[in-house]
Order: C-alpha cells, then sequence, then structure tokens
C-alpha cells in the first residue's frame, strides 16, 4: 500500500495499492493524518511545498502577506508530518509539489469516478507518479 499525503489546512490523503488502484481518497485535518501515521506502517509520499513558486502570484504587498503565511502553515505541517513519519520508522520520501490536475483529466489518468477534490487530487498523484517511477526504474 502506498499512501500519498497532500498537507494543509485541508489534508488531502490517498490509500492506493501497488496496481495503481485507489483504495481511499479522501480529505481530513492534520490531526487524522497523524493517527493514520500512527497506524500504519506502509510506505508514504509526502508533499513538501517549496516557496518560490507562489510568489509571482501575488497582485500586491497585502496578496503577498497572504500566500506568505498560507506556504509557511503548508510547510511547517510538512515538516512535523515529516518529523513523524521519521519518529514512528516509517518508510517514506517526500517530493515537490508537481502541478494541478483538474477532475476530467484525473479520471483519464486513473480511471476513478468518484468525486474529487484539489487535495485528494494531489495526493492520489503523488501515489501515481511514485508507482510510475518505480516501475519504470526498478
Amino acid at each position: 500500500m502506498i499512501i500519498g499525503i497532500d498537507p494543509g489546512k485541508q489534508t488531502g490523503i490517498c490509500f492506493m495499492n501497488e496496481n495503481k488502484e485507489i483504495i481511499t481518497l479522501t480529505t481530513t485535518d492534520f490531526w487524522s493524518v497523524a493517527d493514520i501515521i500512527d497506524g500504519f506502517i506502509d510506505f508514504f509520499i509526502l508533499e513538501k511545498p517549496r516557496s518560490k513558486n507562489v510568489w509571482h502570484k501575488a497582485k500586491d504587498k497585502r496578496q503577498a502577506k497572504i500566500i506568505g503565511v498560507n506556504v509557511g502553515s503548508v510547510y511547517r505541517e510538512s515538516e512535523l508530518l515529516e518529523e513523524l513519519l521519521k519518529q514512528r520508522g516509517c518508510n517514506y520520501k517526500t517530493v515537490h509539489p508537481q502541478g494541478k490536475i483538474n477532475a476530467e483529466n484525473f479520471k483519464k489518468i486513473t480511471g476513478y469516478e468518484g468525486k474529487t477534490n484539489q487535495h485528494e487530487r494531489d495526493a492520489a498523484m503523488l501515489c501515481w507518479s511514485y508507482l510510475n517511477e518505480k516501475h519504470n526504474f526498478f
């Protein structure tokens, strides 16, 4: 089982098997993800944001402040989750965001027919990308 985590105020989490089948795809909070980490020993993929990719979106100083707070918050959540994964002895990998995918393209790529939000799609694509990489290079 591969577990993808897209941290944030609304954290996307995906459980995917080695056959790229989505078992569970949901949005939850930081504390629920911490509980999940405590309950599983499978492989985790954690998205770790890079702040330099979002600043160009700010139209003024006020918006730049908001972006800064949001990015800092997500980055810190990612750090805390990584610390927890280390403490629990979990196998994990951190990856930087690869871009967004809309619902229509997500369905085409994964075959998943359920309703999704951006956080869930991001978490699932972490798993999907890892499995593609693993099967192509190992």
